[in-house]
């Protein structure tokens, strides 16, 4: 309102000063709404590459935030599985009285280090989605592997193949297909 209102204005006050005909009047007056629609053009231009940048920004909001989420309810998951089972084996423990206390009690430390683990592994992701600088190695996924099948459930019948060491390549430990079975 206020550009408009000084426009007409300037027009009056260029037409009161008696020097300029009608065309040249409108001729001047078409020249400023020429500029101020390009000054306007210019303006939307900008409003929607910050609209469309303000999108972006929320998408990208939205997508972490679900992802977020998803971890939450991942460790969650996580964390349950060790908890009930050390939960089941000393409420078993308790109401046996003839229940064998050192089989609880190594279960029980099985689960414990699991949970240890798990706490480990978001402290250590923490630490890398801020920024921390970290140092990487090769890792032996055969000796990875072996160790996480001893870890598993007796009750778990787990079969995995491992390529022998001789056909090892010198970054990896190939590793074929894991089964697990009842």
């Amino acid at each position: 309102m206020e550009e408009v209102t000084s426009c007409i204005q300037q027009l009056r006050s260029a037409g009161a000063g008696g020097g300029r005909s009608a065309a040249d009047q409108v001729e001047a007056a078409e020249a400023q709404l020429f500029l101020r629609a390009q000054e306007l053009q210019e303006i939307n231009g900008r409003l929607r590459r910050a609209r469309v940048r303000e999108r972006q920004a929320t998408d990208a909001a939205r997508a972490a935030l679900s992802h977020q989420r998803q971890a939450v309810a991942d460790t969650s998951h996580d964390l349950r599985r060790p908890l009930t089972g050390l939960q089941t084996r000393l409420q078993e423990a308790l109401t046996d009285p003839q229940a064998d206390s050192r089989k609880v009690l190594h279960a029980a430390l099985h689960d414990a280090e699991r949970l240890g683990d798990i706490v480990g592994d978001l402290l250590e992701l923490a630490r890398l989605e801020g920024g921390a600088p970290f140092v990487t190695e090769p890792v032996d996924l055969s000796a990875l592997v072996a160790a996480e099948v001893e870890r598993a459930d007796p009750a778990c019948r787990i079969v995995v193949d491992i390529a022998p060491a001789h056909h090892r390549d010198h970054l990896a430990t190939r590793l074929l297909p894991l089964r697990v079975g009842a």
